[in-house]
């Protein structure tokens, strides 16, 4: 089994619209995405995207794909915070897909 391939169906099918409304939330709040080794670093609108939606959604894709490790960061005095999502080798190409980084 490839170590960086999701199983959607580790989400319930009664929790898949709130899954695919956080996706859909993430992308509208999505104000810039910075390419690192291993991932990408997410800067979100804070009114857009908030810090518990952002929870909820590290949890389903903790769910669906537990290869992947998080790391918020709210830093001080700015309304947008930080998400870096990093996974092993192959996990940037899945990120592009999921959260349509360019």
């Amino acid at each position: 089994m490839d170590p960086v391939a999701c199983s959607l169906s580790a989400i319930g099918e009664n929790e898949r619209a709130r899954y695919t409304a956080l996706v859909a939330r993430f992308r509208a709040s999505l104000t810039d995405c910075t390419e690192l080794a291993d991932g990408y670093r997410y800067r979100l609108n804070g009114t857009g995207f908030s810090l518990a939606e952002a929870e909820e959604w590290i949890v389903f894709e903790r769910l669906c794909c537990p290869f992947l490790r998080f790391r918020m960061e709210v830093p001080g005095g700015e309304g947008d915070w930080l998400v870096t999502v990093t996974g092993p080798e192959g996990v940037k190409a899945l990120l592009r897909g999921a959260l349509m980084v360019d």
